[in-house]
């Protein structure tokens, strides 16, 4: 693969991380230049999500219980 080729794909990969978290394309760009570092950036992002949405689970789960307990009663 072309380097080319190979700042295209990153770049494409950067653009959905930029669209779906709402990341200011412009900052993100001088923040992190180098594509190894939009891979490294994507992956924290989709951590920190994937643990926000473990956080909510179990939130939803504490309520569930807490309701069918006090239904019990």
């Amino acid at each position: 693969m072309s380097s080319t080729e190979e700042i295209w794909r990153y770049r494409q990969r950067v653009s959905w991380v930029i669209g779906r978290y709402g990341i200011k394309q412009k900052n993100f760009e001088k923040s992190y230049p180098i594509a190894k570092a939009f891979l490294e950036w994507y992956d924290i992002i989709s951590e920190r999500t994937h643990n926000q949405r473990d956080q909510e689970m179990v939130r939803l789960l504490k309520e569930y219980v807490k309701k069918m307990n006090s239904d019990k009663n």
